[in-house]
């Protein structure tokens, strides 16, 4: 399972004196149903970027060609938001040739470091500033890391996933990273990367 999808807690509007006892176990395994879910679609659209990196184009081409390449992948697949290609020091292009710096980014580091795909923690596009998840895939040349590939994946893509889990017909699933911060709402998007459930107060947090 995916490091930071733990689900957090189920809220139940039933009546005002009821909690279901069963809860807990109930959310761990809903948490669990879409983190697989999730696994899924990033083990899937990894293999996409990983033969991307491979395209002779993108090992040497000139800027138009890697565009290309970067505008086929996104054409052929439907999960990613955005594809770019990265330069060691963190600059590079996306499909709609925007110049962009990701410098600052923990996938960039990791992938230029380890030369192994990574998959980040959900972060806040630069570009959307919706919560996404970046899988980032190193380009080789005789076993040294030259560029690195990414592919973007928007969270709020799993939320019809959530929608479509009933509760009791009234539990709202939430799912937060390891800060409590809440990355999947199956009723309430407008929360989704702003409501901190480690900042709620005790007395309102659900199991």
């Amino acid at each position: 399972l995916i490091g930071f999808l733990i689900f957090f807690g189920i809220s139940y509007k039933m009546s005002s004196d009821m909690l279901d006892a069963n809860a807990e176990t109930i959310g761990m395994g809903l948490g669990k149903q879409v983190a697989l879910d999730a696994q899924r679609v990033f083990d899937t659209n990894k293999t996409h970027l990983e033969i991307l990196s491979r395209e002779q184009t993108i090992l040497g081409g000139n800027h138009d060609e890697v565009l290309a390449e970067l505008r086929a992948v996104k054409a052929n697949t439907n999960v990613f938001s955005n594809i770019s290609y990265l330069e060691p020091d963190g600059h590079g292009i996306d499909f709609e040739d925007r110049q962009i710096d990701r410098s600052n980014r923990d996938y960039y580091k990791k992938v230029f470091q380890t030369g192994k795909p990574v998959i980040s923690d959900p972060l806040i596009s630069a570009i959307s500033g919706k919560v996404v998840v970046i899988i980032a895939v190193p380009v080789l040349e005789n076993g040294s890391v030259v560029a690195a590939v990414t592919g973007t994946i928007g969270l709020d893509s799993f939320n019809d996933r959530l929608a479509d889990i009933s509760v009791y017909k009234t539990g709202d699933l939430l799912i937060a990273d390891e800060t409590g911060v809440v990355i999947m709402h199956s009723k309430d998007t407008s929360k989704v990367g702003k409501l901190d459930l480690s900042k709620e107060d005790s007395s309102d947090k659900t199991p």
